[in-house]
């Protein structure tokens, strides 16, 4: 979670943020990492048999 939290962020910001200079990188950057930190804590439950959607 920390990893998409706060790595990516700061990757993407580090990368893209050099040669896009707007606060909107920011501010779209906020959801799709928290977005991104979701999916990978659903999969994670999914594989440790601690998430099973019903049927």
């Amino acid at each position: 979670m920390l990893v998409c939290w706060c790595a990516v962020r700061v990757v993407v910001l580090m990368t893209i943020g050099q040669s896009v200079h707007s606060l909107y990188l920011t501010h779209w950057l906020y959801p799709i990492t928290w977005g991104l930190s979701s999916i990978v804590y659903i999969l994670d439950l999914r594989k440790y048999k601690l998430f099973t959607p019903r049927v």
